[in-house]
């Protein structure tokens, strides 16, 4: 290994390469690290000058290392940047030794602007370099596809909610259309049979017990017909509230799986619309489904609080959040969309 020796003052102005290699014995081989990394580096002056740019300033922003020698940092920040780059500059001053980062936006040779990530390390305090060193690399294809990527999922996230808003609409129509419709067509046939059936003789007894059979098939039709509207969606959750449509969902739940399931609802402060209480209801419901499926439990507590406008959902086996404040007009909340935990 190469032996350090005592650091002497620099010119001020020297390059960066004399500065890393003026040192007594063999000389370590910071040069060729320096004008040979992918980041670009520059020491600047008090003033805010360039005393030295690495080859690798080509790179990064097209210039040659002599065209930015010289020149003040500020030339090149974009002015809706100064204001920003400023304090990222007061603060390496008043920091000796240690690293601040930051981005700019800096002019390129070719007149575009791009998105410029700096360190910089205060070394105004080493007299063997007296100068503020900066380390800084092109970050702008990153920083687009990162938002590129930000607006994909936006976009996917008003997909799901359209299409979970779309779903439950349709839901709701084919839940009224099954109550409504074939509902009320099946009643008034039981009903025609039910007066079909006094004015039948006594005699043939067979034809009674036809009557009978079909009036019992007709009552377990209008039955699953029920059934089904409810399970599409549920008529009390519309009439009568969030509350009363989960204790519903928990007594029709302990009475087809057999397990214990109590609600405990604590929301007094922060309302919900509409397109939220179906949201919590179906999260709760969804919950209720993996219970009776997999967890093997006896007893189930559905607890539903606020907190600061948001409103939890929790189970043993989900815990879901509903921010009270959505998303822009026109959008809504959803599970896919919500900040969600699982247990």
């Amino acid at each position: 290994m190469g032996r350090v020796g005592k650091r002497t003052p620099v010119p001020e102005g020297a390059k960066l390469s004399d500065i890393v290699t003026r040192q007594e014995g063999p000389p370590l081989p910071y040069r060729a690290i320096v004008e040979n990394s992918l980041d670009a580096t520059a020491v600047v002056r008090r003033d805010a000058t360039i005393s030295y740019a690495s080859p690798s300033v080509s790179r990064v922003l097209g210039y040659l290392p002599e065209e930015v020698v010289d020149r003040s940092v500020v030339e090149f920040i974009q002015p809706d940047d100064l204001d920003r780059s400023r304090p990222l500059l007061a603060g390496a001053l008043q920091a000796p030794g240690r690293a601040v980062t930051g981005e700019v936006r800096c002019r390129h040779r070719d007149g575009s602007w791009r998105v410029i990530e700096i360190v910089g390390v205060n070394r105004f305090d080493d007299p063997g370099v007296g100068a503020l060193v900066a380390n800084f690399r092109d970050v702008t294809d990153r920083r687009v596809a990162e938002k590129d990527l930000r607006e994909s999922r936006e976009q996917l996230r008003r997909l799901s909610l359209h299409i979970s808003a779309a779903r439950e609409e349709e839901r709701t129509r084919i839940a009224r259309e099954i109550h409504d419709d074939l509902g009320q067509k099946l009643t008034v046939l039981k009903m025609s049979l039910s007066r079909l059936r006094q004015d039948l003789p006594s005699e043939p007894s067979t034809l009674h017990s036809s009557v009978r059979a079909i009036l019992k098939s007709i009552d377990e039709l209008l039955a699953t017909v029920r059934d089904l509207s409810t399970e599409l969606r549920p008529a009390v959750l519309d009439h009568l509230g969030l509350v009363d449509a989960l204790k519903w969902q928990a007594r029709d739940f302990e009475s087809k799986v057999g397990i214990r399931c109590e609600v405990v609802f604590r929301l007094e402060e922060v309302s919900l619309d509409s397109a939220r209480r179906t949201d919590l209801f179906r999260v709760t419901q969804e919950a209720l489904t993996n219970v009776g499926r997999y967890s093997g439990a006896t007893r189930v507590q559905i607890q539903i609080s606020g907190e600061a406008g948001d409103c939890f959902s929790r189970s043993p086996t989900t815990a879901r959040v509903f921010k009270k404040t959505g998303p822009a007009a026109g959008a809504r909340s959803g599970c896919s969309e919500s900040a969600s935990e699982s247990r």
